[in-house]
């Protein structure tokens, strides 16, 4: 709304402020260097402003935290993505007992690349994360930026791992 008050040339401020018989080349370049440390704090100015945008344009959203995280860690390939904890594919099947005469549910599902086989007593006490960071091997991340990144912008109440695929 206001992006043009923050665009100042102040080459051309100090050439329109300098009176007309005043403008002579060594006297300009006194008042340009006397107006440097302003050049630099207005620089300054305007990269904390695209930085504050940029983090206010990140929300909680899975979308938008893959492409926080991917445009950080990853961002030729864009390898890394969420995965919901409680979106696993689980196909129930039955094994009846013998000893206690009475049928265990088993579940055979099949995680980052391996096939397990669980009781759902077991899937319970492990799946109580909301969502997972899957991140290739191969890539070189610093783990507490990471960390400090995704507490940052996760839902509050939302728990999260991470995976290395």
């Amino acid at each position: 709304m206001y992006s043009n008050v923050f665009n100042i040339d102040f080459s051309r401020v100090v050439l329109l402020l300098t009176p007309i018989k005043l403008r002579k080349n060594l006297l300009l370049s006194i008042f340009t260097t006397l107006i440097n440390p302003f050049i630099e704090i207005l620089s300054t100015l305007n990269r904390k402003r695209a930085d504050y945008a940029f983090q206010l344009s990140i929300t909680g959203q899975v979308c938008k935290l893959e492409y926080l995280l991917n445009s950080l860690f990853d961002p030729n390939e864009k390898r890394i993505y969420l995965l919901d904890g409680y979106s696993l594919q689980l196909q129930p099947f039955f094994v009846y007992n013998r000893n206690q005469h009475h049928a265990d549910k088993l579940v055979n599902y099949r995680l980052f690349g391996e096939s397990v086989l669980l009781t759902l007593r077991y899937i319970n006490a492990q799946t109580k994360v909301d969502f997972f960071v899957c991140i290739p091997r191969d890539i070189e991340i610093d783990e507490v930026k990471l960390k400090s990144i995704i507490n940052t912008y996760k839902n509050i109440p939302a728990t999260w791992q991470i995976k290395y695929i």
